[in-house]
């Protein structure tokens, strides 16, 4: 094991408690459940299945972990735990943009009757192309929910809000590009 997946295994995180521990009830009431399992669904027994203490499964069910006790209760209870770790993904996500390529407000200034509202109007930014890694080995597709970019130029701070993607083409009906809405944009892991 890599020294990076190493210090991610065991690497605090804060977890959706309740959803482990509907997970382990509901696994209790499961119908195909060997006669004799003693304490099957327990606490106690979810942690000698995971190989781990008691405590460690109490904690995980408030809400504290690590990758490494979520990885090792998933297994027994047939889950994906790591969709319940807040803020999953971070620290294997990697984003880059290598150029800007327009920066204009979204309204035209030049449109009569627009020239006051052009000074209101919220500029847009166009990268390109920004280029995004997901690194897990547990995952095969991530879902990009949202991205943010922040501009410094000098004492001004600019905060820029994703709102979709664009696709260059000669077909174009805006501006720019064909516009696509990036709410919730698949990326294939470990393929940039």
């Amino acid at each position: 094991m890599s020294a990076a997946k190493k210090w991610r295994s065991s690497k605090k995180v804060t977890v959706d408690g309740n959803a482990f521990k509907r997970a382990r009830l509901a696994f209790k009431s499961q119908d195909e459940v060997l006669q004799g399992d003693y304490g099957h669904g327990s606490q106690e027994w979810l942690a000698e299945k995971a190989r781990i203490s008691p405590r460690t499964v109490n904690a995980l069910e408030t809400g504290q972990a690590t990758l490494k006790t979520v990885d090792a209760v998933s297994r027994v209870l047939n889950i994906k735990g790591r969709n319940y770790i807040q803020g999953y993904g971070e620290d294997f996500t990697t984003l880059s943009a290598n150029g800007v390529i327009d920066f204009r407000s979204s309204i035209s200034g030049r449109v009569p009757g627009n020239e006051i509202a052009y000074l209101n109007e919220a500029f847009l930014v166009t990268l390109l192309p920004v280029v995004v890694l997901v690194d897990d080995d547990f995952i095969d597709i991530a879902k990009l929910k949202s991205m943010s970019l922040k501009l410094s130029v000098g004492e001004l701070d600019i905060n820029f809000i994703w709102i979709y993607k664009v696709m260059l083409n000669g077909r174009a009906q805006t501006w720019l590009g064909d516009e696509e809405d990036v709410s919730d944009v698949l990326i294939r892991t470990r393929e940039p």
